[in-house]
């Protein structure tokens, strides 16, 4: 059975969260109203919510962004991110979508139009549209300005593309999307116990190195 585009899109997002350290609670591809799948992963919380209003505050201001909120900012954009691109790499579009792409909502602006221009769009792009909006709103949570937020989405789209060039990322995914499209919805244990597998039978570890006898 061949894998669904859907699947890669959210194996995209599950593998991401997985290699940065996210807990996963459940990674489907049944299309609901808004969505054609999900990644739910564990919440990070009211104190984290709280600090990332006060990073929406203190960045007008120009003042210092506490360096945890960042690094939690930037996972989230980069996880956001993986989805549409690992779709597109896994299917051969991945040349076809530069950063920048003028229907991705990175601004204000533009997330105020998102329903007209995306009324004719495919599915798919909709779907990426849903994602980078979040990404956008992240960004300018922690931006002083416009300007600043689209280079800093920019910059992580860049840091997003090399972490699916990782050498463990894309077997992870092939494996995870086959499991997605077979079985629809897995727990964060089967999400685990799959990615594991796959890296280890992509890159199998040396028995020297575990000790066990040569």
């Amino acid at each position: 059975m061949t894998a669904m585009p859907e699947a890669y899109h959210e194996a995209g997002h599950a593998v991401a969260s997985y290699l940065s350290g996210r807990g996963i609670r459940r990674v489907a591809i049944v299309e609901t109203d808004d969505a054609a799948g999900h990644v739910l992963r564990y919440s990070r919380g009211q104190k984290w919510l709280d600090a990332l209003e006060e990073a929406d505050f203190e960045s007008g201001y120009g003042k210092f962004i506490n360096s945890s909120t960042r690094r939690s900012v930037e996972i989230e954009i980069m996880v956001s991110m993986a989805g549409g691109l690992t779709e597109m790499e896994a299917l051969g579009l991945e040349d076809d979508l530069s950063p920048g792409t003028a229907l991705i909502p990175y601004t204000a602006e533009q997330r105020a139009g998102l329903a007209f221009r995306t009324g004719d769009a495919p599915d798919d792009l909709v779907h990426l549209c849903g994602d980078y909006e979040f990404v956008s709103i992240l960004a300018e949570k922690v931006s002083g300005s416009l300007d600043e937020a689209n280079a800093y989405i920019l910059w992580l789209e860049q840091r997003t593309r090399n972490l699916i060039r990782h050498p463990w990322f894309m077997p992870a995914v092939h494996a995870l999307a086959q499991a997605l499209t077979e079985r629809k919805t897995l727990s964060g244990r089967e999400v685990r116990t799959t990615i594991d597998a796959a890296i280890e039978a992509a890159f199998p570890v040396p028995k020297e190195w575990l000790g066990a006898p040569k």
